[in-house]
């Protein structure tokens, strides 16, 4: 068992005539708190889940959708050529597969369920076990009414 150590100094007291002693408490060697131990298991628990023994994943192939709102329907007022400029950043710079959908307000429909199939559409196509894929939403989300899932709105 380590032993600690106390190291006394002498300090002027306010009274310039007289001096106190004052003990300084040295931890022993290999001392570390409880918060310090339990942060330094937590990092030895993710350099080795992310140590370059796990070995990078590399992609065959990587599919960008790219979802927005039809002008008219759009309160965030996302304009197409500025996601028409992100399309264009992941298609010529990262040289990705892109696809672009327009989403339109449906009186008739939900738009939960047009965003639904073109997700659907879209890894039905896509999804392959070397492939990544990419979603890109401009618009709101919001908890379902059932406040079990998101729901995407204009």
């Amino acid at each position: 068992m380590a032993s600690s150590k106390s190291n006394s100094v002498l300090k002027p007291d306010h009274d310039s005539r007289r001096t106190t002693a004052s003990t300084i408490i040295i931890p022993p060697t290999g001392y570390q708190d409880k918060e310090a131990s339990s942060n330094s298991k937590f990092k030895a628990i993710f350099d080795e889940h992310m140590s370059a023994k796990n070995a990078s994943v590399a992609y065959r192939e990587v599919h960008v959708l790219l979802l927005s709102w039809d002008r008219k329907d759009d309160d965030l007022h996302v304009e197409q050529e500025q996601v028409a400029d992100l399309e264009n950043v992941f298609r010529d710079i990262f040289k990705y597969k892109t696809t672009q959908k327009i989403l339109q307000q449906n009186p008739r429909k939900h738009p939960q369920v047009q965003i639904n199939l073109y997700l659907a559409q879209f890894v039905a196509d896509h999804d392959d076990l070397n492939t990544l894929l990419i979603v890109y939403y401009a618009g709101h989300g919001k908890l379902s009414d059932d406040g079990d899932g998101l729901a995407l709105t204009p």
